[in-house]
Order: C-alpha cells, then sequence, then structure tokens
C-alpha cells in the first residue's frame, strides 16, 4: 500500500471510529465534531449554550452495522455503579426475521438505582439506527420506566431495542 494511501486509510479510520470527544486519547468522531461547530457557533452568535455533558455515539459501518452509546460493561464496573444488562437476540426479532437479517444482537445497560439508563450497544441490521434512539433517551434523561410505557409499532427493529431494555429490568 503506499504511503499516501496508508495515511488517507488511517485518516478515515480515525474519523469514522473515533471514540467522543469525551476521551482525551481518541480524536473527535464526525457527528462530535459536527456539534463541536454547534456549541462555538451558539457561544460566538447565539444562546451561549453548550453541551458540557452530551453523550456521544459511534458506529461502525459493518455488516451487521456497530453502534454504541453511552457505557460499556467495563466501564460501568469502574466506575462502581450497579447496573443490569438487558439483551435481545436479533433471532428473536420478528422484523429481523422477516428481513433474513437474524445475525446479532442489541443490549442495553440500565442503573439498578434510578433506572437510568447507562448505554446500549447494537450490533445488527441497522446498529447504527437503533442506537439513535437510546441516544434521544439518554440525553432527555429518561428511565427504562419511559421505554416501559412507550407502544412500539410491530414488527420493527426498534421493538427489538425495547425489548432489550425491558430485558434489564427482570435481570
Amino acid at each position: 500500500m503506499a504511503s499516501s494511501t496508508r495515511t488517507t486509510a488511517s485518516a478515515w479510520a480515525s474519523r469514522t471510529f473515533g471514540r467522543p470527544a469525551t476521551s482525551a486519547a481518541a480524536p473527535p468522531s464526525p457527528n462530535t465534531a459536527y456539534d463541536d461547530f454547534r456549541v462555538l457557533q451558539s457561544q460566538m452568535l447565539g444562546d451561549g449554550s453548550d453541551s458540557r455533558c452530551r453523550i456521544g455515539p459511534y458506529a461502525i459501518f459493518t455488516e451487521p452495522e456497530l453502534g454504541h452509546v453511552g457505557m460499556s460493561k467495563g466501564e460501568a464496573r469502574r466506575s462502581g455503579r450497579r447496573f443490569r444488562v438487558g439483551r435481545e437476540s436479533m433471532a428473536d426479532s420478528g422484523k429481523a426475521r422477516e428481513l433474513g437479517k437474524t445475525e446479532g444482537f442489541i443490549k442495553v445497560l440500565v442503573d439498578e438505582g434510578d433506572g437510568k439508563i447507562l448505554g446500549a450497544t447494537a450490533l445488527c441490521e441497522e446498529g447504527a439506527e437503533i442506537v439513535q434512539l437510546f441516544v434521544e433517551l439518554m440525553n432527555a434523561g429518561a428511565t427504562v420506566d419511559t421505554v416501559r410505557g412507550a407502544i412500539h409499532i410491530h414488527p420493527t427493529l426498534a421493538e427489538a431495542a425495547k425489548n432489550a431494555a425491558l430485558a434489564a429490568c427482570k435481570a
């Protein structure tokens, strides 16, 4: 591989697979970089809002896709938090079976005390889209009870995400 090609590939991988800006060692991902722009614009021209407590998701566009947001199980353990893990196999999803894409799973970490969603991983068809559901919930400070009270269309991949969150309540 030529040097310039390797450099271009490395730069692309850094931008695509970089962790959120909360990790000082990793370069910001494109979505975090866009949020940096939004914050700067707001500070200079707008209402002065910021996103110090932002929740930065990431995705790897493999087959199946990997989407992740928030804490991993290891990070949750190291933080000393008590948590539960819910998991839904895509083989159990009616929509995944309909699509013929039953590989993978959706996993959700929920704080054992207050029920807040700590993190989610979706390794499945449209995993980046699925994890976005949890980005919104986490930004709103929602608990697993919010998910429990929602009616999901059947069959959808989002329904599998709900089932993963509810499985954490049973764990």
